[in-house]
This record gives C-alpha cells, structure tokens and sequence, in this order.
C-alpha cells in the first residue's frame, strides 16, 4: 500500500504535468495530473461541458467557431450514473469551424492530441483557400461510475 500511494505522489506532485502544464495553474493545460485523468474520461453525461472543452480546444487554435451542436441527453442518461459494471457511452456531436488551411490542420492535430477521446467520424471541408469551413461530425465518451456493493456482516 506504501508503494501505491508513493506511485501517486509521484504521478501527481510533478512540476510540470503530463500536458506540459502547470499543475497549479487554471489555464487549458494546467492542473495536477490526477485531475487530468479523471477528466479525461467523466462520469456523467454532461454536453454543456463538453462544448465548453470543445470550445476552448477550437479557441486555442485561433479559429472561427461557426457552430457546435450535439444533444444535451442528460436526463436520459441519468439513469447511467453508477453501474456495477461501468462501459463507455458515446456523446455524439458535430462542429463547424473557419479558417484557412493551417487552421483547419491545426484543429484536428488538436483533436489527435487532446486528453479526452475524441473519434472523427466524418469531415467536410468546403470553401477556397483563404477561407475554409470543416464540419467535423465526433464523438467522445463518458463512463459511468463503478458503484461497490459493500456488506458488512458479523464473523463468528
């Protein structure tokens, strides 16, 4: 057990974390490495979040976000929110971004690298060469939570 909690330690407490950020900062690639982790793949179904992410992910890129669109299926996935024996569940959406042609490569090496899964289904890109539009149809994941069926009962 002292090794375990010396390997996190170790993992978490670094001056630099794994996306080259500082684990005290609160900027895109900032904040300790376990937090980076658990965001990686959340919990619970949360769209609002994941167009926030997506937003900054587009934003730090210095491109046009024309649109992100996705449904917001909260309340049905409510019923998601621990399972005994957790899978990963799809969270599909779709994003429409302007640029020119270095942005548009820009924005999906960013995709490539970023924490979170990200799977490109589909990419349309129209336009000329000053300006591009790509319209990426996506989706990542959430996990639902593994819930622990703990009894206690008297030993004899």
């Amino acid at each position: 057990m002292k090794e375990l909690k010396k390997s996190y330690e170790a993992f978490n407490n670094t001056a630099i974390n794994i996306l080259e950020g500082n684990p005290a900062g609160t900027g895109q690639k900032d904040g300790n490495n376990a937090k980076i982790v658990l965001d990686a793949l959340p919990s619970t179904y949360d769209f609002p979040a994941l167009a926030t992410s997506l937003e900054a992910l587009v934003v730090s890129q210095n491109l046009k976000i024309n649109s992100i669109t996705g449904t917001d299926d909260e309340v049905i996935q409510a019923q998601n929110r621990t399972s005994t024996n957790p899978q990963p569940i799809s969270i599909p959406f779709d994003l429409s971004v302007s640029s020119n042609y270095d942005g548009v490569k820009n924005v999906i090496g960013a995709f490539e690298k970023s924490i979170r899964p990200i799977q490109l289904k589909t990419l349309d890109i129209s336009g000329d060469k000053d300006e591009l539009t790509l319209v990426i149809g996506a989706q990542t994941y959430f996990q639902p939570a593994k819930s622990l069926n703990i009894s206690t009962k008297v030993v004899q």
